[in-house]
């Protein structure tokens, strides 16, 4: 899975399509590459979940980020269900 990242912000950050990011949330920290996107609100970044699970060993290790590193780990107020839909984060890459 790729991070969907609108190009005005990928170009305020010198993101291109295919760099290696880190996705860093109040709880916890990802690596995943860029997809730069019209797709996608201006301020906002996002990607598909269920990916990034180290279960199947070399098969999997690398191949995506697993979102519930960045999330809280608690259930919605009103309907009991995980938090799984937002977070604030900052995107950057490596120097």
């Amino acid at each position: 899975n790729r991070l969907l990242v609108h190009p005005t912000l990928a170009t305020a950050l010198s993101i291109r399509e295919g760099d290696q990011v880190w996705v860093q949330s109040p709880y916890g920290l990802v690596e995943i590459r860029a997809h730069v996107t019209a797709g996608i609100q201006p301020e906002t970044v996002g990607f598909v979940r269920g990916f990034g699970h180290w279960g199947l060993g070399s098969l999997a290790r690398g191949k995506g980020a697993h979102d519930g590193w960045l999330l809280p780990g608690k259930a919605e107020l009103h309907s009991g269900q995980a938090v799984l839909k937002e977070v604030a984060c900052r995107i950057y890459k490596e120097v």
